[in-house]
Formats: C-alpha cells, sequence, structure tokens
C-alpha cells in the first residue's frame, strides 16, 4: 500500500515530542499490516488472556497498569481507526 504524493500531508510535531522519524516510519509500517480494528481484537484477546492468567497466580502481576496500558493502546487504536478513514 503505497502513499501517492497527492495523499501526502506535513505533520507538524510539538517541539518537546519524542517522536522521530523511525518511530513514524514503523508506525505508518504497523498501520498499513495489521488495521487498527483488527489490532484491537487481538489486542483485547490477549488481554483477556492476561486477565484468565493472571486470576490463576501463574503470574506476578500489575494487573492497574497492565490495564492502563491495554487501555491507551486501545484507544489509540481507535483513533488510528478513526482517523483512517477520514
Amino acid at each position: 500500500m503505497e502513499t501517492t504524493p497527492e495523499k501526502r500531508v506535513a505533520v507538524v510535531l510539538q517541539e518537546d515530542t519524542i517522536l522521530n522519524q523511525k518511530i513514524i516510519d514503523e508506525l505508518d509500517i504497523l498501520l498499513k499490516l495489521i488495521s487498527p480494528q483488527d489490532m484491537n481484537k487481538v489486542l483485547i484477546y490477549v488481554f483477556f488472556m492476561y486477565i484468565y492468567y493472571a486470576e490463576n497466580d501463574v503470574y506476578c502481576s500489575d494487573l492497574k497498569t497492565t490495564s492502563e496500558i491495554f487501555y491507551l493502546l486501545i484507544d489509540f487504536m481507535t483513533m488510528a481507526g478513526e482517523q483512517i478513514k477520514k
């Protein structure tokens, strides 16, 4: 899935951003390989499997932190999916 010059847009980053060209390129590749909707399905499946096994004391887990991280990933993928549809 190659972008044409007319589909490209300039991106203005915040002055104190942690993003760099390598991160942006990797995100672009990720979003070309798997749709945000499909990534959300995978994230939700992995999260619930994690909860299942953490609940059975197989892992020493910090469920609060893990939940927050998964929430942020799912929220990001949801927003990315909405932006891609525009």
